[in-house]
């Protein structure tokens, strides 16, 4: 996925990927390639209670 400078965590598209049976929901934000951050959310919870401060900040500046 390609982002811009204004893509931010609450306009991100919510992604789901298939394993064993057990679909598993993410979002890809910030550039591609490099070492990649894995923030991992507690069960019975939703990516939408990730507070976007918070993600937002842990992007690099660009442009």
């Amino acid at each position: 996925m390609k982002t811009t400078k204004s893509m931010k965590w609450i306009d991100v598209p919510t992604r789901t990927i298939d394993v064993g049976g057990v679909p598993f929901a993410y979002r890809e934000l910030g550039p591609t390639g490099g070492v990649p951050v894995v923030f991992l959310h507690h069960l019975m919870t939703v990516l939408d209670d990730w507070d976007p401060r918070i993600i937002d900040g842990t992007l690099p500046a660009t442009g």
